[in-house]
């Protein structure tokens, strides 16, 4: 779902500008907007007169398309599994929400049941996520920062699409087994940022965004500036607002779930619209442009991880040639897969050659 305004608002918009400024292209790989924002820098002026929140944008990306940089990458990772193992407590914590839980049931039973069946037939597999410190070598040999967003057990409203684990479950880190939130200590210690996966129903919910941002503080130390929510949950004009009060000054909820590609044209960070109240909220955001799960969803063995890299590699470049950022997010347990680990590697040894910098989300809060 899109940000502030609403969805039918913000394409309408959309749409306005590229034909108000001759820009054809409609194709989520394309960035379009920020083509359209190119020209307005340069001092043409659409026919009409497009919505308040569009002046935002363009007064924060005023100057940039004269002079593009290179490459800007933006990586993260949804922390949405740490173990494969523990299938104990696993089904009972599904049990719990399929009972208690808002959202589909069906599902939630599917998934305790799955949990069950694994207990019973493997209670001594192995770990099939593998060690979250390899992604941290991975990309630190290309001398890349990224930013882990963390998933809190929910303490109120829970939903059957929430989280498995608690930051007091154990979980595999440079070859011991550790306390969840012993592993975010050292991450964060290591340079790369900890942010909050928001909850489902945390982006509706009063309340919720900033206890469970406390809770990580509390765990790390230091303050939680960056987040995105948990299945890319959020209710235009509502969500942002709820995030902007909890205290954080980065989002990165906005993109596809089911596809690669631009959610709204711009690969920019700017700052979010309040609609309600006509001014720009103390919160930026960085548009997802591609994650792991839609090349699941898509189907590698159809698609082929060639083609799939040759997808991300045309959209980087089109962000690259307008000044933007290109926001990835892989989620850690899909690490051990080789066609995702093999496609990941790709885009960093890529990136490197084009002369891409890398940043961690919370890298973009002072725009």
């Amino acid at each position: 779902m899109p940000s502030d305004p609403g969805t039918a608002e913000r394409a309408h918009a959309r749409d306005f500008l590229c034909r108000s400024m001759g820009v054809e292209s409609l194709s989520i790989e394309d960035p379009v907007l920020d083509q359209v924002f190119s020209a307005l820098s340069e001092g043409k002026v659409p026919e009409g007169k497009p919505p308040t929140w569009i002046d935002t944008l363009v007064e924060d990306l005023r100057g940039i398309h004269q002079k593009p940089p290179p490459l800007r990458l933006c990586l993260s990772h949804d922390v949405d599994f740490t173990t494969s193992r523990d299938q104990g407590r696993k089904f009972i914590r599904r049990m719990s929400r399929a009972l208690a839980g808002e959202g589909p049931k069906r599902r939630a039973w599917m998934n305790a049941l799955g949990s069950l069946a694994r207990l019973l037939t493997g209670p001594m597999a192995r770990e099939r996520y593998g060690d979250f410190m390899d992604w941290l070598r991975l990309e630190e040999r290309f001398g890349y920062r990224s930013t882990f967003f963390f998933l809190p057990y929910p303490d109120t409203h829970p939903h059957v699409l929430d989280g498995d684990y608690r930051f007091s479950d154990r979980v595999r880190f440079d070859n011991r087994v550790i306390r969840v939130a012993d592993m975010m200590k050292e991450i964060a210690l290591a340079g790369w940022e900890i942010g909050l996966h928001g909850t489902y129903n945390s982006a509706t919910q009063k309340g919720m965004l900033k206890r469970q941002k406390e809770s990580v503080e509390d765990i790390i130390g230091r303050e939680v500036r960056s987040v995105r929510q948990h299945y890319l949950n959020h209710v235009p004009g509502l969500t942002h607002q709820l995030q902007a009060e909890a205290g954080f000054r980065v989002d990165s909820t906005i993109g596809h779930t089911r596809a690669i590609g631009l959610k709204m044209g711009t690969s920019h960070p700017h700052r979010l619209w309040d609609a309600k109240a006509q001014r720009a909220l103390p919160l930026v955001e960085v548009p997802l442009i591609a994650m792991d799960t839609p090349l699941l969803i898509l189907g590698l063995e159809q698609q082929g991880s060639q083609d799939a890299m040759d997808q991300l590699r045309r959209i980087g470049e089109g962000i690259a040639a307008s000044g933007g950022v290109f926001c990835l997010n892989w989620h850690p347990h899909n690490l051990p897969m080789p066609e995702l680990q093999e496609i990941y590697m790709d885009l960093l040894s890529w990136s490197k050659d084009m002369g891409a910098s890398a940043h961690r989300m919370d890298s973009f809060a002072d725009l």
